[in-house]
């Protein structure tokens, strides 16, 4: 198989870039969002001094992460000052945790929305965190709920771009109303207070005793940007 010839594609164009063509290149990838999802490191950092309403609150701290760049996946997490004992956590979900269980002390988790959960009993004041971001356009709707079921249908765009995690919920209009705990991904029907996507990731589910009728969803979608596509796609531009 011959070696492809990448000088007419992306790469190409980017490595040999003049600067008069440097931004219009740079608009084609999204820069700025590429740079925000590149491997990130938080130095001494601590946990939130208030609750993050989006994740579990009993026995939990949470370092609430940016909301363009939620982990993707923990590196490393080393505590250097606080409560618990000092040194290398042990990381129990790498990933979108599929759980949504406070970690035992000593250890760390992404919650299913995408933020940083560590146990209370630490109390984390020095904190360096190296974590990937997961790579996604943000889109917040306003979107009714059927009561009797608790079913929000996330609109057919946006689960054809595909829709990657739930990054808020909260029950506008209800029996119970105010922002909910995100919990994995699953088709069962969460608790009181709590939402979460289904399995396919096609709708967004609130607890059937809530009686949520409307309700405001923030999405992580697949990027409208495909930078893979775009560096490897043949280009005019010079």
């Amino acid at each position: 198989m011959a070696t492809k010839d990448y000088s007419n594609t992306l790469v190409g164009r980017l490595n040999n870039a003049l600067m008069t063509t440097l931004s219009t290149l740079f608009q084609m990838i999204a820069l700025g969002s590429f740079i925000r999802t590149s491997r990130t490191f938080l130095r001494s950092k601590a946990v939130d001094t208030t609750i993050n309403p989006y994740v579990l609150p009993t026995a939990v701290n949470s370092y609430t992460l940016p909301e363009a760049a939620k982990c993707h996946t923990i590196k490393s997490v080393y505590a250097r000052g606080g409560t618990g004992t000092k040194g290398l956590l042990t990381i129990d979900q790498p990933l979108h945790s599929a759980v949504n269980t406070a970690p035992a002390a000593g250890h760390c988790s992404v919650s299913p929305n995408g933020d940083l959960i560590f146990a209370s009993a630490d109390a984390w004041t020095l904190l360096d965190i190296v974590y990937e971001p997961e790579k996604y356009d943000v889109v917040e709707l306003v979107l009714p709920v059927v009561a009797a079921t608790g079913v929000c249908a996330i609109p057919a765009a946006y689960v054809t771009r595909g829709v990657l995690f739930l990054i808020e919920a909260e029950s506008l209009v209800g029996t119970v109303i105010g922002k909910e705990i995100i919990q994995a991904t699953t088709d069962s029907s969460p608790a009181t207070t709590k939402a979460n996507l289904k399995l396919a990731k096609d709708n967004v589910l609130f607890a059937t005793a809530d009686a949520v009728t409307q309700a405001r969803v923030k999405l992580a979608v697949a990027s409208a940007i495909d930078v893979d596509t775009q560096l490897e796609a043949t280009t005019t531009a010079l």
